[in-house]
């Protein structure tokens, strides 16, 4: 607890030592911990690939999207996701032919924080969450 008018003492400044310690410690053990975790996955995530393999193959062969079973229902889904390979050529297309739908609407966070530092406000319509995180590194 912080006494002394909001100034840490220097029994503030051993006991936060400690946590510090205790803390990272704590992150230690964790990382140690999903690291044993990951180990012990291997061997079952090859054998989920193989049953998944073989099961795509099935729907194939079979000609089916879907297929339901006792054991329960398989199915196949379909991610895609579209990126530029060149900006500039898609940017001219999608100002060109005026088909704003094919852009994602969403503010640059980099650019808008720098645009906030620079003329003290965001721009119009932005909003920005932030959120803290508490970084440790050991003593060097």
């Amino acid at each position: 607890m912080v006494k002394n008018g909001g100034k840490p003492t220097s029994a503030d400044l051993v006991r936060i030592d400690q946590i510090v310690g205790h803390l990272r410690k704590v992150r230690a053990r964790l990382d140690e911990l999903k690291e044993d975790y990951k180990k012990a996955c291997e061997p079952l995530k090859g054998v989920e690939e193989q049953l998944e393999a073989r099961i795509r193959a099935f729907l194939d062969a079979t000609g089916q999207e879907t297929a339901k079973t006792k054991e329960g229902t398989v199915w196949i889904t379909l991610k895609s996701n579209a990126s530029c390979s060149d900006p500039d050529l898609f940017m001219a297309f999608v100002e060109e032919h005026g088909l704003l739908e094919l852009l994602d609407r969403r503010a640059n966070t980099t650019g808008c924080l720098a645009y906030a530092k620079e003329h003290g406000e965001l721009p119009p319509g932005v909003v920005v969450n932030s959120i803290r995180f508490l970084n440790v590194r050991k003593p060097t």
